[in-house]
């Protein structure tokens, strides 16, 4: 038979596909036998969730037929990523589900969505089926071993085998491990304590009471009320944190940062130990990429293409030693002078000279503008000046410098020195 026409016109029919939520998540997951458990690793990038944002609940559903259902009616057992802030495991009971036409049949479909503020969860940077959690059991076991985290892979199996384990993986490092307290960590702990008396009213007070809370955490920099730049925070304790990276992947080396949800842990502990009527504000640094925009030329003997990727890599070494180096320092409120730049450049032994140099920043966190040496002392006490991740290197072919030939629209590069309005 046929429909009548009038069926359709009470329904809309859309020229485009609609989306109803700002982010979705599809995973297909093969040989599900519901119903079933399922154990789901989110391996999130720490601290790439934007903590401006406002926070938005993450919903999960699977596919029956060509209808999604939610999962959160009683089958999804145990979330420990705090909604896809940090990483975690994910548990959920998957009933049996009919064949579907919307997406390949052969697979298990569920789905995340976020209605809005999509950046306010973090970036995943793998997902894993079969997660357990492992939990360190001491047996007379080194003290200290617990000072640096368990590398990825230490972990290849089972003490007691079991004939349905195939293999065991450690994809990624441990985390919240905390080696015994020392006799001089001890006097330190408890001279301070005897200092600040449990309670924040200085910038010394909040910063080594938040390193003391928080062993996670590498350097602390209180901003008192009145320095920030910004009138909205004129009244506002601004306190930044810098995690500790070392030995723990995955990690932006360039530019760590917290999750969203340590820096409200580390707000209400300080609110619980600070006058009544303090605004307080807990973020991340602000970092300002370096861009270096150099004229050079290399020793006869020097392979271009070689040591031109060379000569990126040192530099973004130099203007960022601590992404290299753990032992480095992370500085607050730092400067960047071309001459000592060049005075790098010209000590590498396949770098013959330097002929021209121009810095840029990015003071938006998207666009480079040309960046002001002499510009006012100090800038942001809030910001850490970074490394670009690849800088531009003009080679000299020729052994004479000629001013005239590196100069002009065709030497510009866009979005540096020649700007689009």
């Amino acid at each position: 038979g046929f429909r009548n026409l009038t069926d359709y016109a009470s329904k809309p029919y859309h020229f485009l596909p609609q989306f109803e939520n700002e982010g979705e998540l599809f995973i297909g997951i093969q040989d599900v036998i519901a119903p079933q458990n399922l154990s789901l690793l989110f391996q999130m990038a720490e601290g790439s969730a934007d903590p401006n944002l406002a926070r938005e609940p993450v919903h999960w559903d699977f596919l029956d037929g060509n209808t999604w259902h939610s999962l959160e009616e009683g089958r999804l057992l145990s979330d420990t990523t705090n909604g896809l802030l940090n990483s975690g495991i994910l548990k959920f009971n998957l009933p049996p589900v009919k064949a579907t036409t919307l997406l390949p049949s052969s697979l298990y479909w569920i789905r995340a969505t976020i209605a809005r503020n999509s950046r306010c969860v973090g970036d995943t940077v793998d997902i894993k089926t079969q997660a357990v959690l492992a939990v360190f059991a001491d047996h007379d076991n080194d003290p200290n071993r617990l000072a640096q985290p368990l590398k990825a892979g230490s972990i290849s199996g089972l003490v007691e085998q079991l004939p349905q384990v195939q293999a065991i993986h450690q994809p990624y490092t441990s985390f919240g491990g905390k080696s015994p307290e020392q006799a001089s960590a001890f006097y330190t702990r408890v001279s301070e304590r005897l200092r600040h008396k449990d309670r924040a009213l200085t910038s010394w007070d909040y910063e080594h009471m938040v390193l003391d809370a928080f062993p996670g955490i590498y350097k602390v920099k209180c901003l008192p009320v009145g320095t920030s730049q910004d009138p909205r925070l004129a009244d506002a304790i601004q306190v930044i944190v810098i995690p500790d990276i070392q030995g723990r992947v995955p990690f932006d080396p360039f530019e760590p940062k917290l999750p969203a949800d340590v820096l409200l842990q580390i707000e209400e502990y300080l609110t619980r130990h600070s006058p009544p009527f303090t605004r307080l504000i807990v973020r991340n640094p602000t970092y300002l990429r370096l861009k270096v925009k150099v004229d050079v030329r290399f020793r006869p003997a020097a392979n271009p293409g070689y040591y031109k990727k060379a000569l990126d890599e040192e530099l973004q070494r130099y203007v960022a030693p601590w992404a290299y180096d753990p032992s480095a320092e992370i500085v607050f409120g730092g400067r960047a002078k071309s001459s000592l730049i060049v005075n790098f450049l010209e000590e590498r032994p396949y770098v013959d000279y330097v002929a021209g140099i121009r810095l840029f920043t990015n003071p938006d966190g998207v666009h480079f503008k040309p960046y002001d040496e002499a510009g006012p002392e100090p800038i942001d006490p809030a910001a850490i000046l970074v490394s670009e991740r690849a800088h531009e290197i003009i080679l000299i072919s020729e052994e004479e410098y000629e001013p005239e030939f590196f100069t002009g629209i065709g030497h510009m590069t866009i979005e540096l020195d020649f700007q689009v309005a």
